[in-house]
């Protein structure tokens, strides 16, 4: 394998999307070893390594040099102990059932130590039989990550993201060498997501502080260092008051150039500031293939109230069978609100009541409900 391909891990689905335990340091040292595999090989290999050819493994793997000698131990016997736990929903008798698989990840050996267990003087790291089929002769399912990109993110919850956000949009271009475009919404249910990132059941219950403490920071983080960026926003469902889903949005980072780091002298991202992920998915809904630019450009034209209101009219229309051009209703509708909208929010309404008068200033007829949120 060259070492051309070291920069480029590739995982099944189902273990992007695993539970599992793990630091930023060993989630680091497990993908730098994911990346001296090659996925169609017959079979996986074994690494072994001595106190200095490990230091120099995880130092040509971004880790701190300083830190190195003081803190191997800890992650070798961190990733040796490494368990995931994968969840296959399936129908059984007309009942939907979940199956879990826990995968101990490799093998144990002796391991050497030193006497305080600090540093490693011997470890060989051989894969179980049972994760193999994750991460070896791949086909379909299975995502290609960039290893750099997820060793410089210094969170693990920021790591896990990255993996999430990618997972299922295959590598088209080379680390650094940047083509075409990325804008994709994923859906992910609370529960589900605290689940995969094992964070603690009494940890960021409140969402406000979930938002706060991994949320925003996993967002921040992106914007500094990764070649995407994204934006979220909290669903509820089910009539409750509770949050239960989350929206988010992924783009190419804009400010990320050629050489592969966030370039401070590009300000902006690539939507504007009205950027709502409820909206997005209306719109796409309403207006099937519609383009990146094509996006970029109504968030940047229009408010969000407008866009709503458009995607949502199109929507019954496309519904009741008689639609020639989404499109042409979607641009039509959308100059029509934005029309009455810059009159209406100049005056001195609640939302609510902003809300009510642009539907009345509207002819209704071909509308749905514009705060209909099961549309």
């Amino acid at each position: 394998m060259s070492k051309d391909c070291y920069h480029v891990i590739s995982k099944r689905n189902d273990l992007i999307e695993a539970s599992y335990d793990l630091s930023a340091a060993g989630m680091n040292l497990w993908n730098a070893i994911l990346a001296r595999i090659d996925p169609t090989a017959e079979t996986l290999p074994e690494f072994t390594f001595t106190r200095s050819s490990l230091a120099a493994f995880m130092k040509q793997s971004g880790f701190d040099p300083s830190t190195i000698y003081r803190y191997s131990g800890k992650v070798v016997r961190e990733l040796l102990s490494l368990s995931v736990s994968i969840e296959t929903s399936f129908i059984d008798g007309g009942e939907k059932k979940l199956r879990v698989r826990d995968i101990n990840v490799f093998e144990l050996f002796d391991t050497v130590y030193n006497v305080s267990k600090e540093q490693v003087d011997h470890v060989t790291f051989r894969f179980t039989d049972s994760i193999a089929p994750t991460i070896q002769h791949l086909t379909k399912n299975y995502t290609r990550l960039q290893l750099r990109i997820l060793s410089e993110l210094e969170s693990k919850y920021s790591k896990r993201f990255y993996e999430l956000f990618l997972m299922g949009h295959a590598i088209t271009r080379k680390y650094g060498n940047k083509t075409g475009s990325l804008i994709t919404t994923k859906r992910y249910e609370i529960t589900k997501l605290r689940s995969i990132l094992m964070i603690p059941d009494k940890s960021y219950k409140v969402f406000p502080n979930f938002r706060a403490r991994v949320l925003d920071v996993v967002k921040q983080e992106f914007k500094e260092k990764a070649d995407i960026v994204f934006d979220y926003g909290p669903v509820r469902e089910g009539g409750g008051r509770a949050y239960t889903h989350i929206d988010f949005i992924i783009q190419e980072n804009r400010r990320f150039n050629t050489e592969g780091h966030v370039d401070v002298e590009r300000q902006g991202d690539l939507l504007s500031s009205n950027y709502d992920p409820q909206t997005l998915r209306l719109m796409q809904m309403a207006m099937a293939g519609v383009s990146d630019d094509e996006i970029i450009l109504y968030f940047a034209t229009y408010d969000t109230v407008v866009l709503k209101e458009a995607a949502s009219a199109t929507i019954r229309v496309i519904m009741s069978g008689d639609c020639r051009s989404p499109k042409g209703l979607f641009d039509h509708i959308a100059k029509k609100a934005a029309y009455e909208w810059e009159s209406v929010k100049l005056k001195e309404f609640e939302p609510e009541q902003k809300r009510s008068t642009l539907e009345k200033l509207l002819d209704r007829s071909w509308c749905v409900d514009l705060w209909d949120d099961d549309v």
